[in-house]
């Protein structure tokens, strides 16, 4: 976060998408990791929360949330996108702003 922060301008904008780690995708994905999955065993999941303060402390400052991936892994997606951080989605969009 902070090289992100480095390197923009005042008021230049950080997307982060992301897997979270309280989700039931996110929990699927560890499991995987912890299983040797050459990809997930190298994957690191945090909560939407902790990018967020992540990011503050960085410099930033937290404008906007999307989500997606709303229902479980084994169920059928619908492709409904939620503006804000949706309990239990599979996937977040933040957006941020550099002080």
């Amino acid at each position: 976060m902070e090289e992100a922060r480095r390197v923009l301008k005042s008021g230049g904008r950080l997307v982060i998408g992301m897997i979270p780690a309280d989700s039931p995708w996110g929990q699927l994905y560890a499991e995987k990791g912890r299983k040797g999955h050459p990809f997930y065993s190298t994957a690191h999941f945090h909560m939407a929360s902790e990018v967020i303060a992540l990011a503050e402390r960085a410099g930033f400052t937290f404008l906007i949330a999307c989500s997606c991936l709303l229902n479980r892994p084994d169920s059928p997606q619908t492709g409904t996108i939620k503006l804000g951080i949706v309990e239990g989605a599979g996937f977040v969009c933040l957006g941020f702003c550099a002080k």
